[in-house]
């Protein structure tokens, strides 16, 4: 009988190779990498992406983001252009939301959540946010004082930028609305930014703290910063002012 480990996390559902695809989760592979028992070391995790290919990632790191939200890093030894971070919301439930990037040899997969407690893997048009290098070297053959990515979060006297993320209650991330799912892609912007402060030389961090405001239009980014800077003393714009005081972001 396979172990978790030896299992694909996205189980293909069809689809031609480089089409969007919608996968079924392994879920208790997932719990068995992002959820590991006390003491022990977290397994491996194995990612399906497109027709045969198939990564299985060494865990470099598992780290709480919020509110029943888990982070995952993991890379493949001897490879470092091959990487992935991954966010899972809800890992207590029959169906987590789960969102997520993966870095193979300068091609970028986006994993969003679909319904059902399924999974949306395709190809990126533009890079997740991974820059300067290595983000996951290898701890083997890394040379002494090569950076650890988990400084990214924990470096002392690290500035910090907070960061507000509002959004409209009904917004969807992928195919799935609710906080669980603003929550894992909140997750994994924060995991991507501060790895791409630590490896450019800044020294900071960013927190993000999210947040419904009903009152938000459904309109475009540039719209919607239009409708809010655009004009000051309205009521949107008070509203705003009145959430980032508040969340002191």
């Amino acid at each position: 009988m396979a172990s978790s480990m030896d299992r694909p996390v996205f189980l293909h559902a069809g689809g031609a190779s480089g089409e969007p695809r919608i996968c079924d989760l392994d879920v208790e592979a997932l719990r068995a990498a992002l959820l590991p028992s006390p003491g022990a070391e977290a397994p491996p995790l194995t990612l399906s992406l497109a027709g045969d290919l198939a990564l299985t990632l060494r865990t470099v790191s598992v780290e709480p983001a919020g509110p029943g939200c888990v982070v995952w890093r993991g890379t493949l030894p001897g490879l470092p252009d091959a990487r992935a971070c991954l966010a899972a919301a809800g890992l207590d439930t029959a169906a987590p939301v789960v969102s997520g990037c993966v870095m193979l040899n300068g091609r970028d997969y986006a994993i969003r959540p679909e319904t059902g407690g399924r999974v949306r893997v395709e190809r990126a048009r533009r890079a997740p946010g991974f820059c300067g290098g290595a983000l996951f070297p290898d701890t083997a053959t890394a040379p002494a004082g090569d950076v650890d990515t988990e400084q990214a979060d924990e470096a002392p006297g690290t500035a910090v930028i907070h960061v507000l993320a509002l959004y409209p209650p009904d917004i969807r991330i992928g195919g799935v609305g609710g906080e669980a799912a603003v929550t894992a892609a909140m997750a994994v912007a924060r995991a991507q930014t501060n790895e791409a402060f630590l490896h450019s030389g800044i020294d900071a961090r960013v927190e993000i703290t999210a947040r419904a405001l009903p009152s938000l239009p459904h309109v475009d980014v540039v719209a919607l910063l239009a409708a809010v800077t655009g004009k000051p003393d309205s009521p949107l714009w008070h509203e705003v002012s009145a959430a980032r005081d508040q969340a002191q972001a």
